[in-house]
């Protein structure tokens, strides 16, 4: 993902958990004892400084009576931005280079949306849904 795009989520993130957590009338000393995460660290997030983990957002968004995905709600701007920028991945086997192109769903961890859906099917499967 481009480091520009990578930040204005971030950003947004952050945004929106400083908007939740003043409107719910936290301090950052407040919000991180509830969520056991130190002022500075949720400042830094709160700045676009520091990113968050999945597991920290969701104890915010708990704390802060949201759904995850109200944290999260702004990040497919960011994300859409990249529908237009191709992402290229170039392999090379036997000297014949392959070349891969996603137009969008490309994933932090690199999987393509393809993999994604086989991972949720096994996942679910697993679980016996």
């Amino acid at each position: 993902m481009c480091k520009n795009t990578e930040n204005k989520i971030i950003n947004s993130i952050g945004e929106k958990i400083k908007q939740r957590r003043t409107e719910k009338g936290y301090s950052l000393r407040e919000l991180g004892k509830i969520v056991d995460l130190s002022a500075n660290f949720l400042s830094a997030v709160e700045r676009g400084i520091n990113g968050i983990s999945i597991e920290k957002l969701t104890k915010v968004a708990h704390a802060l009576d949201v759904p995850v995905s109200y944290l999260l709600s702004d990040v497919d701007k960011g994300i859409n931005e990249m529908e237009n920028i191709k992402v290229k991945e170039i392999v090379t086997d036997n000297d014949v280079v392959y070349e891969f192109f996603l137009s969008k769903h490309v994933f932090p961890n690199g999987l393509t949306y393809e993999q994604m859906c086989d991972k949720i099917k096994l996942l679910n499967k697993l679980r016996g849904k």
